[in-house]
């Protein structure tokens, strides 16, 4: 078992810049969570909500160059996403030509990445299978670090040989007052679609 992450210290290591995405909801409640706990922690946070609307039709190409570009542009250490399963097939897209534009380690979490994470890591590199505050801050200390972040507990990952690491589940959060509310300014938020 892992060192339990103090959620409410500096980050370890040099500080990355982050960037969340969320499909279809403005609201999308855990990234707004998740961006002042890593900022908190000393990172350079960026949120994108890509639309906000529940649908079943399928964004533009040009919808989906405007993430890719804005990704592109900030350069992020690692990306965060909260994938629903109805936007898998979008976000495995997007996944793979923000990898190959700027190389990011790439987190899939939500719904989908929890009923089918040997699915997600075709295409991202971890995939969270528990509550995501402490994951992301035990994966930003270890990225941070320079450190291998396929051991992480609550995550899935893939070995250098392409074989599924199912790393044992974390323990619940016990001190929920460590998790910051809902950020709902518009610094570093950015609203396509």
């Amino acid at each position: 078992m892992n060192e339990p992450v103090a959620l409410d210290a500096p980050a370890a290591g040099r500080p990355l810049r982050i960037v969340l995405v969320a499909f279809y909801n403005y609201q999308a409640h855990a990234i707004r969570m998740f961006h002042p706990l890593l900022r908190a922690r000393g990172h350079d946070v960026h949120s994108i909500f890509f639309k906000n609307y529940f649908t079943y039709n399928v964004p533009s190409q040009k919808d989906e160059d405007l993430v890719v570009d804005l990704v592109t542009r900030l350069k992020p250490d690692l990306v965060g996403m909260s994938v629903w399963s109805t936007y898998y097939q979008l976000a495995a897209r997007l996944t793979r030509r923000i990898k190959a534009a700027v190389d990011p380690v790439v987190i899939w979490g939500g719904i989908h990445a929890q009923t089918r994470p040997e699915e997600c890591l075709a295409d991202a590199d971890l995939v969270c299978q528990s509550e995501g505050e402490a994951v992301l801050a035990e994966l930003t200390d270890r990225l941070g670090l320079g450190r291998d972040y396929r051991d992480i507990e609550g995550c899935w990952a893939k070995s250098d040989d392409g074989a599924v690491i199912r790393n044992p589940p974390r323990p619940l959060l016990q001190n929920l007052d460590l998790v910051p509310p809902a950020d709902l300014s518009s610094e570093n938020k950015y609203y396509l679609g």
